[in-house]
Order: C-alpha cells, then structure tokens, then sequence
C-alpha cells in the first residue's frame, strides 16, 4: 500500500448552455473552505491529533439540499496528504457538477517497535482510518441536523471514496457494519479503540451512512463481513495490482507482504451476490499505478459521474431526465503519429479540445459528421488527449 502521488489529473470540461447539474460542469466558480475542524483523536503514539478537512462548494449555487462526496487519500495509513493533486481536482470537479465535495486528513503512523507484528498495526492504522471517515461523515449529519445546514446538505445523498488506503478505509466504514462478523484480532482492535464510531473523536452520536461508494484500488479484509445491501459501489482496480491485489491475496508496505486482504474483484462479486448495485472497472495488465495515468482519469471520473446519477442522484426520479453516452474511448489514426495530421469520424457535429499530458490545452474547434482530418500544427514528441463532450482519445506523437 505505498503512496500514491498523481503527477496530474485532467478535468476537461464543456460549458455550455445543455449542461445538466451533477452529469456535467454546470458552475465555473468553486469555493473552497480550508481546514475545517471536525474532531479530535489519539493517535498511535498517544497524542491529540486534530481533525481537519477542506470543503469545496459550487460558486454561486442556490441548491438548498445538495448530495455530498468525502474523498479520502491513499498513503499506506502512514503518509499522504488530503491536498495531493489527485484529491484535489476530483473535489473540483464534482463541486462544479454541482456537489459538495470534502478531502479529509485522518490519524497516520504506526508502532514501528512493533514492525514484527506488522500485520496488526497496519490493521489497526486501517481502523482508526475508518473511525475518522465516521466522523467525518458524523459532522455533516450534526451541522445539517442541529447547526442550521450550513453546507446546505441532503444526508440522503452522500457518497465516500478513496484511493489505495482511504479506498480500503472507506469500503471498511461502509460495508463492514456488523462488528458481531469480525474474527476475535478484529473485535479486540476495536474494542481497544472505542468501536467503529471510535468513541468521541468527532460529533458523537450522529449517524455516518453513506448511500454510495467510489472505490479505487481498495480492498476488505474479507468479504464475508459484507452485509449491507444498499450501498451501491463503483470500482476500478488493476489486475495485476501487487499493492492492494485485484482479487485475493497480500496487500504489501514497502514490498513486503503484510495482511492478506480481498480486493475490488472479490468486493464487488460479493456486492452482485447480496443484489447491491455495482460495477467493476478492470485495467488488465495495469498495477498500482493506475490514477496517474491523465487519460484513464478522465474516463474513470466520467464513468463514476453516470454511475452516481443513476443510482444516488436520480435514482428515485418520477421525471425522466436526459442522460448522456457515457465517456467513449474516440479512435484516431495513425497512432502513434509520426506526421502532422491524425483521421477520426465521428456519428455528429461537435467541439472538441486538444491537451498535452500537462493539461495545457493546445487546440480546440469543431468535428464534422463523418471524418475528420486534423492538423497538429508541429508538436513535440509526447503523449496527447483529444476530447470532445461525450469521448476521449489519447496518441503518441513521435
């Protein structure tokens, strides 16, 4: 579970008169509200650590009950940071759709005195993970229930998510309800630490549910302790992930093998057999490294955005809504490219925009119905993405 460090993250966005809240950008504003407090906790060496996460709103929205996402980053349960690039472009993102989106800190670290047992402390890093999301969560039932909304909150509709380790946290805040199914190591954890809701690190008392999972690259300790059955959950993991393994197997710290977990594989097979909503995203032959990869971002926050419509956001409409294709991978040729001019054909009019890997945008205009011929004006060497609203290619300019 080493950390992850994005080198970028695309938010390639259309304004335009038919965009349509919570499917596509529908604010260009976003505010954010740093370090807010939303608890206190023991850490692992017996300290007070204070609890603090950064709220990101629409600008200039008028919703008055608005559908929450906490993001929670990866890290390993020793580092990481709530502001790294990735975190932070996806709360950008989903604020301008139109939700409310948080990145939250949490308790980190480990008794390295007691590395030889180092399955236990990962183990127990883990939970005081998930004691703080609970609180996290607990926060905003408490503001929109007894302190006037001021976030403006529909607690029916608040989604969690992570990366690698907060994945791995939040799956566990959210599928794993029962203590009565933990094994006795896990029920003594717990125990120790003052239970799931970990005692009074933040708004006690307060309910922590969520109604939908964003999950990638996380895992359970077993699946069996599964029972929910209305948490619809959304994964993508690589297969051949030797961090948090895709299916069965050790979830590593540093390359060495620590605790045998379940991966998003075996999570979601699992969900599909209780009759919860939920789709798996595989990347064969992709490893750990699969959110640095600017192109497969796209996709993969385009593929979530429809999911959570479907089943979070319209899930109990009586009206019906207009929902567009879900993000299609848009073929061009010759790729890689080695002139300057690629061919694409698209079924209708519409604008599209040219980035480099940086998400510097280079080029932007209009496709025609069927094919297209376009000039690229002399790049260097590198990797490109071409977008248009509803699908997006990457090619190799050599």
């Amino acid at each position: 579970m080493k950390q992850i460090l994005p080198l970028f993250i695309l938010t390639l966005s259309f304004f335009s008169a038919s965009a349509q809240r919570y499917l596509t950008p529908t604010f260009e504003g976003v505010k954010m509200t740093p370090d807010v407090l939303y608890g206190e906790a023991m850490s692992v060496d017996d300290t007070i650590v204070r609890l603090r996460m950064d709220i990101f709103e629409p600008e200039g929205d008028t919703e008055e009950a608005r559908p929450l996402m906490v993001l929670v980053h990866g890290g390993s349960f020793v580092g990481g940071d709530r502001r790294d690039p990735l975190m932070m472009a996806l709360c950008q993102d989903f604020a301008r759709k139109g939700y409310v989106t948080v990145t939250m800190s949490y308790r980190l670290g480990i008794n390295y005195a007691n590395f030889l047992r180092l399955s236990d402390e990962l183990t127990q890093a883990n939970l005081r993970a998930v004691q703080d999301h609970n609180a996290a969560v607990r926060f905003f039932y408490k503001s929109a229930r007894d302190e006037g909304n001021p976030y403006r909150i529909d607690t029916t509709r608040i989604i969690s998510g992570g990366v690698s380790a907060g994945a791995i946290a939040t799956l566990h805040s959210h599928l794993f309800t029962d203590v009565s199914k933990a094994p006795a190591n896990i029920a003594q954890f717990l125990e120790n630490l003052g239970g799931l809701e970990g005692g009074n690190n933040g708004s006690p008392g307060y309910p922590y549910k969520a109604v939908g999972l964003f999950n990638m690259m996380g895992a359970i300790l077993d699946t069996t302790l599964i029972s929910v059955t209305d948490v619809p959950t959304i994964s993508f993991h690589g297969d051949t992930d030797v961090v948090v393994p895709y299916a069965q197997g050790f979830a590593t710290f540093n390359g060495i093998n620590v605790v045998q977990v379940q991966g998003s594989s075996l999570v979601h097979q699992r969900l599909t057999s209780l009759g919860v909503a939920t789709e798996l995203y595989t990347y064969p032959g992709i490893g750990h490294e699969l959110v640095v990869d600017s192109a497969r971002m796209v996709v993969i926050i385009e593929r979530a955005t429809q999911f959570f419509y479907d089943q979070v956001i319209n899930k109990n409409a009586t009206v019906s809504t207009r929902q567009p294709q879900r993000l299609q991978q848009l073929e061009v040729y010759p790729n890689p490219v080695y002139g300057g001019v690629i061919y694409l054909s698209v079924e209708q009019d519409q604008p599209f925009m040219l980035y480099d890997i940086s998400g510097r945008q280079l080029q932007s205009g209009r496709l025609f119905q069927g094919q297209n011929e376009l000039r690229l004006g002399g790049l260097q060497q590198g990797m490109y993405l071409l977008r248009t609203p509803d699908a997006v290619a990457r090619f190799l300019v050599r």
